[in-house]
């Protein structure tokens, strides 16, 4: 398994002078193919993953740029919404689905919400269902609200190794300029409280309102100071450009962002969205992230209200809704509002279209899963990208070139068939409409029946 880059920066003039400059844009491509499907009434077999992702929808507060599925926790019983995360967990059982299990994530929303016993029966009742590896990467996300040295200690103790803090600035000017709702002050103790119990990890961003050259330089390099092993260091996506740096400003940023993080140590290993970049220190990279994006990626459940799977050959998306998903998994139903069931030509595809997110594909593991080699497979796509500098074939490997790296989620839309090609990429609000159209669709023939 190839983790890490060992490229050398580009060139300012060669990401502003490139012809896919244009196309620079801050998007988020999380699966292939995109297409959505109701999620079959039959039942389908599973085998064994590689690990879980569990989605805890709820949060204290609601930050204006995530876009995840996430509501205000209001009155939620936590206990019972773990309950029914265990019991979807066993539906899966029932299905065949097995460990060993490597990787835990839990993602949100707000996982920190959960007080530590609530976490500890989560991951005990996991682990008495799949078998967890002693070296299994159990890795959550928690607020800079939550990061206290009590709290995350208290998380550590029930099993947690690894904590992800979406701190995005240590500048009050930045967060206020974002909506973010903590302070610097909170954001420095947030990384320090990480590092020094546990696998620390921050988001950072490097393009957002209100930003002076060398702001996103200052974060990245306080974050190495606090002791953090891992950077997401990502560009704000939001509906409007309005107000934020242009391409230009956001590319000289994100390179100067690469030259300092590398001067520190950290290698870029993964790419969380085109021009976001997750660097880490040795032995630091995040399990999770990069083996359900990897080729050939793993199979893992996903648990929770909106979360995405890939099971038996599967993409699976679980209903948002929490009341939907809680009536479901308590009539002793998967709660899958969509399942996405990819033909050989595009899983062969999504080997390619999800794997270069992690910027090498290994051939060898292509051509033994689809019995073709890749130059084979997608001989124009290669050679295009070949002629623009963004990619390569070498060392038996297709790689993406220091250049390339810069536009991954471009890179991956060359390998999407043309059917696929016209469906928008989903995000949580057409997901929530899809499903709403759905629930009316069943109901209309109910009462047609």
């Amino acid at each position: 398994m190839t983790v890490g880059t060992e490229l050398d920066p580009p060139s300012l003039s060669a990401l502003l002078g490139h012809s896919w400059r244009s196309r620079w844009v801050p998007e988020y491509y999380r699966w292939y193919p995109k297409r959505l499907l109701a999620a079959p009434a039959e039942p389908f077999a599973v085998g064994p993953v590689e690990g879980i992702y569990v989605h805890v929808p709820f949060c204290d507060v609601l930050c204006p740029f995530c876009p995840f599925n996430r509501g205000l926790r209001g009155s939620i019983d936590l206990d019972e919404f773990v309950g029914r995360i265990l019991a979807e967990a066993d539906l899966y059982r029932e299905r065949g689905a097995s460990g060993p299990i490597s990787f835990l994530y839990l993602g949100g929303g707000t996982p920190s919400v959960l007080e530590a016993g609530t976490l500890a029966r989560l991951v005990n009742g996991l682990a008495s269902r799949f078998d967890l590896t002693g070296d299994c990467e159990i890795s959550m996300e928690v607020h800079p609200f939550h990061a206290t040295m009590a709290r995350v200690g208290e998380y550590r103790a029930v099993g947690a190794t690894r904590f992800s803090v979406g701190v995005q600035s240590f500048s009050d000017r930045r967060l206020r300029a974002v909506g973010s709702f903590h302070s610097a002050a909170e954001s420095r103790s947030a990384a320090e409280t990480v590092a020094r119990l546990g696998r620390g990890a921050v988001d950072v961003l490097y393009r957002c309102r209100a930003d002076e050259p060398g702001d996103a330089v200052d974060d990245v390099r306080a974050a190495a100071t606090y002791g953090v092993g891992h950077l997401s260091v990502y560009p704000l996506a939001l509906a409007s450009d309005e107000g934020l740096p242009e391409v230009h400003e956001a590319l000289a940023a994100a390179l100067a962002v690469e030259e300092a993080v590398g001067k520190l140590g950290f290698s870029h290993y993964a790419s969380c969205a085109s021009g976001g970049f997750d660097y880490a220190l040795p032995g630091q990279t995040c399990r999770y992230e990069h083996r359900h994006w990897a080729a050939p990626q793993a199979e893992y459940l996903g648990l929770g209200p909106g979360a995405f799977g890939y099971v038996a050959g599967r993409t699976t998306v679980n209903t948002h809704r929490y009341s939907d998903y809680a009536s479901a998994v308590g009539g002793g139903e998967l709660p899958l509002a969509h399942v996405g069931v990819p033909s050989t030509a595009e899983a062969m595809r999504r080997f390619m279209a999800i794997g270069v997110k992690c910027l090498t594909l290994p051939l060898a593991d292509f051509r033994a899963r689809f019995h073709i080699d890749v130059a084979d497979a997608f001989p124009d796509e290669i050679a295009m990208l070949g002629k623009l500098d963004l990619a390569l074939v070498e060392g038996g490997a297709f790689k993406l070139t220091s250049v390339g790296r810069y536009f991954v989620d471009q890179v991956s839309e060359i390998f999407w068939s043309p059917e696929e090609r016209e469906v928008p990429h989903p995000e949580t609000g057409a997901l929530r409409v899809a499903e709403s159209q759905q629930a009316a669709a069943r109901s209309a023939a109910q009462e047609g029946a």
